[in-house]
């Protein structure tokens, strides 16, 4: 009996030694993995503050940080309801650009919803090409309820041969009409059929000046819909486009986009 208690006793304390040597060898990778890549793959969304200079300092202040890693997994970056600025878009734009550059940065979604966002703004975030291979990773660009006028648009329209990868673009709560819209959806019908956009939901009809006029009258669905028309041949992947409920008023425009919208497959959403 002594024996055999002296045996179970031993093969305890190598069983514990084996223990305490596997917690080393995992805590000795995990501190490796921690200086190899930041622990976050989502920062957390900044509240809207009062001060863009503080926004700002803070998002630069963590892209910095994950400069400093050899492989970024930074993939949401949500900074909505903060008012960034002309200044501050231009240095998130180049702040984003020296991220991909320094580190392959991939972001998979922008929240830029209510900040301010303006053609100008646009022009500093896409870059001085104005391409935005920066932003070529993105999946979901939420640009919704700023002041995106058609020049806006149409600045967005020749940026998206960039965003490859694009599946979900928010654009309610803009200011451009007719003219913007119709130069948007020309962007989106100018890929080449070999690499054809992912695009799966849009809103860019859902706009004030498309469907009540803000102050002004409304434009309707006709100025645009051959625009629209075309590039929904081109979007293989949409399964929904939403638009203002007043755009029913335009029967003729409206009733060949909801022809076109079922002969792809398309649903067509007023909210």
């Amino acid at each position: 009996r002594t024996r055999t208690r002296t045996r179970r006793a031993a093969a305890a304390r190598r069983t514990r030694a084996g223990r305490s040597t596997r917690a080393a060898a995992r805590s000795r990778s995990g501190r490796r993995e921690a200086s190899r890549s930041p622990a976050y793959s989502r920062l957390p969304a900044l509240a809207p503050n009062p001060d863009p200079n503080l926004t700002l300092t803070l998002t630069l202040g963590l892209l910095a940080c994950d400069y400093q890693h050899s492989h970024s997994r930074l993939r949401t970056l949500r900074l909505n309801g903060n008012d960034l600025t002309l200044s501050g878009f231009h240095a998130l734009g180049v702040g984003l650009d020296a991220a991909r550059t320094n580190n392959g940065l991939r972001l998979a979604e922008l929240d830029l919803a209510h900040t301010g966002l303006c053609v100008e703004g646009l022009r500093g975030l896409l870059g001085p090409d104005t391409r935005g291979a920066h932003l070529a990773s993105l999946r979901r660009l939420d640009l919704r309820q700023n002041m995106l006028d058609d020049d806006g648009a149409r600045l967005l329209g020749r940026g998206f041969r960039s965003l490859q990868g694009l599946s979900h673009l928010f654009l309610r709560g803009n200011e451009f009409g007719c003219e913007g819209a119709a130069a948007l959806f020309v962007g989106f019908a100018a890929w080449p059929t070999s690499e054809p956009p992912a695009l799966q939901f849009c809103d860019a009809l859902a706009n004030h000046r498309l469907g009540v006029g803000a102050g002004r009258p409304a434009e309707g669905l006709a100025g645009c819909i051959d625009s629209v028309l075309a590039a929904l041949s081109a979007l293989p992947e949409l399964t929904r486009l939403q638009l203002d409920p007043r755009l029913k008023r335009d029967d003729e425009a409206y009733n060949a986009l909801q022809d076109a919208c079922n002969r792809f497959d398309i649903d067509l959403h007023s909210f």
